[in-house]
């Protein structure tokens, strides 16, 4: 998360591949993020310049998933940019997603783009940010030996978890939907990952 007068960045990734390796690339994305976001006003400009280093400098087969939104207290507009990541969830009054994709992961060719899509927050909406661990938490009882058919937690079952939840705060929000999601895989543990960001505009 940065924060540069009015305007609040957050950013929200999944790096190819595990250990050390995964590691250090997401800690050189972040460290050019933080420069990147200082001086670029666009979302989508800030991706291009991610990807252009994530190409030029990391092993070949790394990609990093991202999304990242800028959002303006003053004026409650939100401004997305999303390479090959998982939507925004706003939780309001009702649940609406947003910012989908609008190009591949950074770090697959080096001259790539993507575009920035707009929207708006009113008082006391939430907005949620997951990784894959998240969204494909599997249930036990259905693990075949292929992944064909798999039984994922998903997106829909996303929304009807933090439905109705505008009014409790992110840290609430976030321990339900770990909850549910840990409750759902039982007596297994989810297999990846389970990142959450959330954040409440309160006006």
């Amino acid at each position: 998360m940065q924060a540069s007068g009015s305007r609040i960045g957050i950013l929200i990734g999944d790096v190819s591949g595990k250990g050390v390796p995964a590691a250090l690339t997401m800690a050189q994305l972040l460290a050019e993020f933080r420069i990147a976001a200082r001086d670029m006003e666009s979302p989508a400009a800030v991706l291009q310049q991610l990807n252009r280093s994530l190409s030029a400098s990391s092993p070949r087969g790394t990609f990093c998933t991202l999304c990242y939104l800028v959002l303006d207290l003053d004026s409650r507009r939100v401004r997305v940019a999303n390479a090959g990541h998982h939507p925004v969830v706003g939780i309001g009054k009702t649940v609406r997603i947003f910012g989908e994709a609008s190009g591949p992961p950074v770090g697959i060719l080096p001259e790539l783009s993507w575009e920035d899509t707009e929207t708006e927050v009113s008082p006391g909406d939430t907005l949620l940010l997951v990784t894959d661990g998240i969204l494909e938490a599997r249930a036990v009882h259905t693990l075949p030996e292929s992944d064909e058919g798999l039984d994922e937690f998903g997106m829909d079952r996303l929304c009807e978890v933090v439905n109705g939840y505008h009014r409790k705060t992110p840290k609430e929000l976030i321990e339900r939907v770990n909850q549910k999601v840990h409750r759902f895989c039982e007596p297994a543990l989810p297999h990846d990952d389970c990142t959450m960001i959330s954040v409440k505009y309160l006006g």
